[in-house]
């Protein structure tokens, strides 16, 4: 009974998060990495971030690709969903890692409704675009890291490991 509650509450909550992710809209920041790449060109745009901005280069990149055209803004907000289902994805792996396969989903689950809930502010994880580029894609990353880090009895996973985890920082 308490595994389908758990399992209904995150459905309910991925639900939730994923359906206002279709009513954000660009804020400051994001018109400010917009003007710029404009102005720079996506290239110079980059070579700026990296010689005056200390670090995120994979979210500088990410961030000045796009306009805010009317497929800008649908863009804009596919990333909310993808952010929101990479974590609660990554998360799943990483707990099946790490958990008895029995118990796994409702570890996940417990973890991401537990996270969800404890947030300041779910707006800067999930839809402010700057904040979850940043912070969010790289707790996704390292999770997927920790994942591969687990099956790294490959080099190949060992690799793809040493790539994620530059990507992250």
């Amino acid at each position: 009974m308490i595994k389908k509650t758990f399992n209904l509450l995150t459905f309910v909550t991925l639900c939730v998060l994923i359906i206002n992710s279709f009513f954000i809209y660009p804020s400051a920041d994001d018109f400010s990495y917009f003007v710029k790449q404009k102005s720079y060109g996506f290239w110079a745009f980059q070579e700026w971030h990296y010689f005056n901005w200390g670090g995120r280069y994979i979210a500088n990149m990410i961030l000045g690709s796009f306009d805010f055209n009317e497929a800008g803004l649908h863009w804009y907000r596919s990333i909310a969903v993808f952010i929101i289902l990479g974590f609660y994805i990554s998360l799943v792996a990483f707990t099946k890692q790490i958990i008895r396969p029995k118990d796994y989903l409702l570890t996940t689950n417990l973890m991401f409704l537990a996270y969800c809930f404890s947030l300041y502010s779910l707006s800067q994880e999930f839809y402010w675009m700057p904040g979850s580029i940043t912070y969010t894609l790289s707790l996704i990353l390292c999770l997927i890291s920790w994942t591969l880090l687990e099956k790294s009895k490959n080099w190949r996973f060992f690799l793809i490991n040493i790539i994620l985890t530059r990507s992250a920082l």
